[in-house]
């Protein structure tokens, strides 16, 4: 099972690393336009229509944004929901160094 995860040192970090992501979906799905993944201040200034906010709503039922606590708890629920062996993480952001981060706190948490 592969999952869009974006673990940070706080839930508001996470969900503001998650918005390039979605600034980048609604552009690609939404408005049809082919863009190269945006930045930070690309997608913080961008002002999310309705339509837009309703797809970020919808696809983050499927993804894991948080601190570690809360991926890791929402992990597990997965993994014991579907009964899977293995897991599939694809953590997209602008910033290389907050995807590494990302994934550094995932192996901390998950580790455990």
């Amino acid at each position: 099972m592969a999952l869009f995860v974006i673990c940070a040192e706080s839930n508001a970090e996470a969900v503001r690393s998650a918005k390039c992501s979605e600034y980048w979906l609604s552009q690609t799905f939404l408005r049809g336009q082919n863009i190269p993944f945006p930045d930070r201040a690309k997608a913080d200034n961008h002002n999310f229509t309705f339509e837009e906010k309703m797809l970020i709503e919808y696809r983050r039922k499927s993804a894991v944004i948080g601190d570690a606590e809360i991926v890791s708890k929402n992990l597990k629920e997965i993994v014991k929901k579907f009964a899977v062996h293995e897991l599939t993480i694809v953590t997209i952001t602008s910033d290389f160094e907050e995807r590494k981060n990302s994934y550094r706190l995932l192996y901390d948490c998950m580790s455990v």
